[in-house]
């Protein structure tokens, strides 16, 4: 068996980025970006795509809790609280919120 080859998260962003160019509107490319830039702690470009994907996919509760949570390592309290709102808003018995 050969070695697994480890991917550097700047190649994923590359590869999802070129993936976005030919699919806009699928919100998993945006989502699995976000996580890259996550690994690159690039909170801002994270929420952005998090939001993109939330976007596409409006009654996502995961999407939206992402966004609160980059928010958080942005030491942006009052959006991610209203990020936190949203999720409740759409699942009131969101045991996370």
């Amino acid at each position: 068996m050969g070695k697994a080859r480890i991917v550097e998260p700047e190649e994923e962003i590359k590869r999802y980025t070129k993936f976005i160019k030919e699919r806009p509107n699928m919100k998993e490319l945006y989502a699995w970006r976000a996580w890259a830039y996550i690994t690159n702690q690039e909170y801002e470009k994270a929420l952005a795509d998090f939001k993109k994907a939330s976007k596409l996919d409006p009654k996502n509760t995961h999407y939206l809790f992402c966004c609160a949570d980059c928010l958080e390592k942005l030491d942006k309290w009052d959006k991610a609280l209203k990020e936190y709102k949203k999720i409740l808003k759409i699942d009131d018995r969101d045991a996370i919120c």
